[in-house]
């Protein structure tokens, strides 16, 4: 989802985030965020370790060994990530 969070916000290029994807699925690891009710993931996020001052930290990925560490991340943001990633062809 933070990768997906990247290629959104235009930080990432998609046509990595792509290549990357299917290079974990030729090798057969999983790609897929599972179906989760957004209340679930919201009340998970509110206990998760990284949360600092009310904000979790993400770590988004830009290019091949440069990532970026944040806490500007907005739930909806991460939503329509998980969202959007199950509208992905397979």
């Amino acid at each position: 989802a933070a990768w997906r969070v990247a290629v959104a916000r235009g930080e990432a290029e998609a046509e990595w985030y792509e290549r990357t994807r299917a290079l974990l699925e030729r090798f057969r690891l999983p790609t897929d965020i599972p179906e989760a009710d957004a209340a679930r993931v919201r009340d998970a996020l509110a206990l998760d370790k990284k949360r600092r001052t009310g904000r979790l930290t993400f770590v988004l990925p830009h290019r091949p060994g440069r990532v970026s560490i944040r806490d500007d991340v907005t739930e909806d943001e991460l939503m329509a990530a998980m969202r959007d990633q199950r509208k992905e062809p397979r």
